[in-house]
């Protein structure tokens, strides 16, 4: 049962604040990165 409200959690409180102050204050866009393949 925990596993299952945990896997319903979202987004933690941290990761949205620092995606709102990114998005509504700094006005910059995500940086997404791939990851080399060596």
């Amino acid at each position: 049962m925990s596993a299952v409200n945990i896997a319903h959690s979202g987004m933690f409180s941290s990761d949205r604040s620092i995606a709102d102050y990114q998005r509504e204050i700094w006005k910059i866009k995500p940086f997404i990165y791939e990851e080399e393949i060596l």
